[in-house]
Formats: structure tokens, C-alpha cells, sequence
């Protein structure tokens, strides 16, 4: 089975059973279905990819250019926008219990990379609808206990079961550069089966048993509805038109500046000899425009060409109708038009730049909501992978977040107060310090400082107390001389 690198199928051959070598019926007939998924959405993933990339070529309606100056290019980045403004306030910090107590979902999660990793699932969720994150136990020392690693929809496909919310089966397509399938993971409830290139067919290597009854594949999915619950891609038919209008606007501004930019010039009763050179030949238009109009010659009458000059054309429209398409894309998206350029003298207040964000902070915890009971079920199957078993207190595993606008850090504190003076948040407790903005590692090192000053204030305590409890030693009595001694009394 050959695959293009946008993972389409190629021409010279297609995917048959007899390329598959080591399944069952069962097993093949949901190989063949996952496999074709991904192949039918590989058009559609391949064009997504190109617009994020900006290697998206649009189409020139061929009335404004000509056909020579079509090779001239032009781009707006505004797809790409759509994906990472949104992306970008949205960052997953780790996993907690409400309880508070360690299941070890935090080392699982650093030891994972997942507060960047997460980032790429989330950016390939608004480029192509879905992502998906897949598990596996760590087999060499090099790895985590627990394995998680992000796959792209453009190499995965699963089968969800709406009724018990979860993955029933999933494939992932290992590919070279040349786009060539070189192996694949179908991943069932009971097992995980690991196939490779032997004499050009995909044949079975391995099939891991664990028996889960569980398939350690999680979808996320960006803004699913009932009817697409594989929700849908950020670059939606909106963005890509209005990117496709700037564009040719921009490419059109190009051209205007090329050909009317400078004035035009026409001249009246000169003689055809006016725009020849010395030795008879025609001059070019652009020397007889650049040159020849300063020296004319008078007709046989003895009276002198007609010289008249017409107004440039202004580029004003062309930028005018770049901002109406940035003004669309910006109620598209929900993205401040100040992102796209358009700002002014005098910066905006703290309060404008919170109501221009608003929307778009309304945005990133819709999406919140999906992603972390996505990352919630990763958490969940960790533990199931690692002790065999979900504890209880594991039931209610939620994801901490960034905070998703861009509020100052004095009117953060300042809110944060207010919330510990009202009793409404501990002073000591890691809600509050998530709430200032911490991530876990310094949340944990404020922790331990504090930790290291408790004691060191005890020790202090403990010195102060021992020093002031240890009994005085009693002044030496004077010696006194007996009576009849006739001596004197000596100290």
C-alpha cells in the first residue's frame, strides 16, 4: 500500500486484503475501514495543511490580471491566524484530583511533555477538527511508564461509539518521507496490534494483550456538533474566502502600482519621428515615456506637440477593501481587528483591550471544556494502563489551564486578594496560587521554599526556647574565716 505524502492514495496501486498478512476477518474488515478513512479525508486535510502553511494557491478570477502577472505572489496569513490566536491562550498545565491526592497524573504529565505537546494537539484540532492522543506502556528505560504521544488525523482514524462516549477502534499509519506506508497500529479493547513492511506487505509483528477493555486511543475534537461530532476545522469556508479576496486585492494593489501609479502622459500632433532613435528604429514605450517627451520637435507648421498629463491613480480603494475583508475576518474569528494591523496613535485602555478580547476568551474556554475531558480520559487510561485499575477519586480528574485572557498581573493580584479577604479562597492553598498564574513546578517550589522556612523558623523557636529554659548556674558563696581564727573573712 503506497501512500503520497499528503496521504492519499497513489496511482499505481491501491489497498487490497492481500497486502495485509496476520489478521482476522474482523481485524481486516476494521482495517480497511479506518484505512479508508483516512484516505477520504486526505484532500481535505491536504488542502487545511497548505492554507495554515500559506502554500495555498487561490484562483485568479483573470479580468484585473493578466495572464503574465499571474505568477506574481501574494499572501495573507490570516488561516494560520485563525489557528493560533486561538491556540495560543490555550495551554494546559497538568491534571489534579479534587481531592488533592497524588496519583502520580502530574509526573505522568511531565515526564510526557504535555504542557507543550498538548499545544500541537490543540493546533491540529482547529487545522483539520480532530487530534488524538495515544497510549501505551513505556518498554525501554528511555521511556515514561506510561507513553503518551499526539498523532495527527491526517495519519489516524477511530471509530467512536456515541452511546458509551469512547474510541471502540483506531489505526495509526506510520509513513517515510516518500509517503509510503512502513507500518501500523490497529488498537482494539483487548489489544494493540503493531504491523510492518515485510517484502512489501503490511504483516503482523506484534499483538500486545492488556486486556483493558479499553482501546488507548483519545480523540480531541474542536467544536463538535450532533450531526459532525468530529467537529470542524478553524479555516472554515468564511476564512478561506476572505483570505482569497485580500489576496487578490493585494496582488491587484501590486499591479496598480506597476502600470498606474505614475502619471499617464499622451501627446498630440507629434511626428512619428519623434519616437524613433538615429538609426530609424522605433524606441520602447517605456524610453519614449521616460525620455523622449522632454525634447519635441515642431511640425512642418512649425508649431509644437500637445503634451497632457493625467492624475495617478490612487491605491486608496485597494486599501479599503483589504480592511473590509479584515473587518469579515475579524467577526469571523472573533480576533481583534488591532491584530490585523490596524491600530492607532494613542495605545488602547486596559479596558478596551478586554472587551476586544472578551469573545475570544469566551472562545478558548468553550473549547477548554472539550480538550480537558479529552486530557481527563488520557489521565484516566494512564492509571488504567499503570495499576490496572481506575481508583475512585480518579473519577473526577480536571485539567488546569492558563488563564485565557491576557489580564495585567497587578489587577490579577489584586482580584486574587479580594477573593482571600472575602474567605472566599485559602491563602494557603494551590487554588490560589493557580489562580495568580503559577504553573505546577513553581507552584511546588513556593511549596517547598515555604516548607524550608517553616523549619528553619521552628529550629529558630526551638534555640530560643532551650536558652531560656536551661537553669542558671548559682554565684559562688564567700568563705568565711571560723570565728576563732583571729583571721579576716575572705570572698
Amino acid at each position: 500500500m503506497i501512500l503520497t505524502p499528503s496521504l492519499s492514495v497513489s496511482k499505481t496501486t491501491e489497498s487490497s486484503p492481500s497486502q495485509v498478512v496476520g489478521l482476522t476477518d474482523d481485524e481486516l474488515g476494521l482495517f480497511m475501514r479506518l484505512g479508508s478513512t483516512i484516505i477520504g479525508k486526505a484532500g481535505k486535510n491536504r488542502r487545511k495543511r497548505a492554507l495554515y502553511d500559506l502554500r495555498h494557491e487561490f484562483k485568479h478570477i483573470g479580468i484585473a490580471v493578466p495572464p503574465q502577472f499571474q505568477g506574481i505572489e501574494a499572501v495573507a496569513g490570516w488561516p494560520a491566524m485563525a489557528v493560533d490566536v486561538l491556540n495560543e491562550g490555550l495551554r494546559a498545565e497538568t491534571l489534579r484530583v479534587p481531592s488533592g491526592a497524588d496519583l502520580g497524573l502530574g509526573q505522568m504529565w511531565t515526564e510526557n511533555n504535555l504542557t507543550a505537546e498538548s499545544t500541537m494537539a490543540h493546533a491540529d484540532c482547529f487545522i483539520y477538527g480532530p487530534s488524538f492522543a495515544a497510549l501505551s506502556a513505556g518498554v525501554t528505560a528511555h521511556e515514561p511508564e506510561v507513553l503518551v504521544s499526539i498523532e495527527s488525523p491526517t495519519s489516524t482514524a477511530a471509530i467512536w461509539n456515541r452511546r458509551e462516549r469512547r474510541v471502540t477502534a483506531g489505526l495509526l499509519l506510520d509513513t517515510d518521507d516518500t509517503g509510503t506506508v512502513t507500518g501500523a497500529s490497529l488498537m482494539l479493547p483487548d489489544q494493540t496490534i503493531t504491523l510492518g513492511d515485510r517484502d512489501g506487505k503490511l504483516t503482523v509483528l506484534d499483538r500486545r494483550v492488556h486486556n483493558l477493555d479499553a482501546v488507548l486511543l483519545v480523540p480531541l475534537v474542536n467544536n463538535p456538533r450532533t450531526d459532525r461530532p468530529w467537529g470542524r476545522s478553524e479555516i472554515n469556508r468564511a476564512v478561506i474566502a476572505f483570505t482569497a479576496g485580500a489576496t487578490r486585492t493585494m496582488l491587484g494593489a501590486e499591479l496598480a502600482r506597476e502600470f498606474f501609479g505614475s502619471p499617464q502622459r499622451a501627446v498630440l500632433g507629434a511626428d512619428e519621428d519623434t519616437f524613433k532613435r538615429a538609426d530609424g528604429s522605433k524606441v520602447s514605450p517605456w524610453e519614449a515615456y521616460l525620455g523622449r517627451f522632454l525634447a519635441l520637435a515642431r511640425d512642418e507648421d512649425g508649431n509644437l506637440p500637445t503634451v497632457q498629463q493625467f492624475a495617478a491613480a490612487s491605491p486608496q480603494p485597494y486599501f479599503d477593501q483589504i480592511r473590509m475583508y479584515s473587518q469579515l475576518f475579524s467577526g469571523e474569528t472573533a480576533i481583534p481587528a488591532s491584530y490585523l494591523g490596524f491600530v492607532t496613535e494613542n495605545p488602547s485602555s486596559a479596558e478596551a483591550i478586554d472587551a476586544a478580547q472578551a469573545r475570544m476568551v469566551i472562545r478558548r474556554k468553550n473549547r477548554a471544556l472539550g480538550f480537558g475531558a479529552s486530557w481527563a480520559n488520557v489521565g484516566r487510561l494512564s492509571l488504567l494502563i499503570r495499576d490496572g485499575s481506575i481508583p475512585d477519586e480518579a473519577r473526577a480528574i480536571s485539567t488546569v489551564w492558563m488563564e485565557f485572557g491576557t489580564p495585567t498581573p497587578a489587577a490579577t493580584t489584586d482580584q486574587v486578594i479580594k477573593k482571600v479577604q472575602a474567605n472566599i479562597l485559602p491563602a494557603d492553598s494551590d487554588v490560589t496560587l493557580e489562580e495568580l498564574g503559577y504553573s505546577p513546578e513553581t507552584i511546588e517550589r513556593i511549596h517547598s521554599d515555604r516548607r524550608r522556612g517553616e523549619a528553619a523558623g521552628l529550629i529558630s523557636s526551638l534555640s530560643t526556647l532551650a536558652a531560656n529554659s536551661a537553669p542558671a548556674t548559682p554565684a559562688a558563696a564567700p568563705v568565711v574565716a571560723p570565728a576563732d581564727s583571729g583571721a579576716a573573712p575572705t570572698a
